[in-house]
């Protein structure tokens, strides 16, 4: 029997409603279902205390809404890289785009960076996967 990996994925964008953020999370659900992955779970959209963008000057907390998606698969540096790939081309270009994205206690987390920054910690989160 093969040994499955789990990874979850969470999308946020500013300014997006829950159909925006369900929708997105559903395009991505497919585009996922595209590789060689045991199956992709829909697990949101919801309403999550955004930590990182407390605006305190206001004394509020900024809750965001995050779609989340479940992600089974057999463990492979390559297959880890082509849904990182797959999440890294739906925030480029979106500056209100974000993605976090966790195995086991290890997390990524994506948004729209010089291409540079964004690949030395793609990278150092899949040489950690290896």
């Amino acid at each position: 029997m093969k040994q499955l990996t789990e990874l979850t994925v969470q999308i946020t964008e500013d300014e997006a409603g829950l159909e925006d953020i369900d929708s997105s999370c559903r395009k991505l659900r497919e585009h996922l279902l595209t590789l060689d992955v045991e199956t992709v779970k829909l697990l949101g959209p919801r309403s999550a205390l955004d930590r990182d963008a407390i605006d305190e000057t206001k004394g509020g907390d900024f809750v965001a809404i995050a779609g989340m998606l479940l992600v089974t698969f057999s463990q492979s540096p390559e297959l880890i890289g082509m849904i990182v790939d797959i999440l890294r081309t739906w925030v480029s270009g979106h500056p209100k785009r974000k993605v976090r994205i966790v195995i086991g206690q290890d997390s990524l987390e994506l948004e729209d960076q010089p291409l540079s920054e964004q690949r030395r910690i793609v990278d150092q989160f899949l040489n950690r996967h290896e």
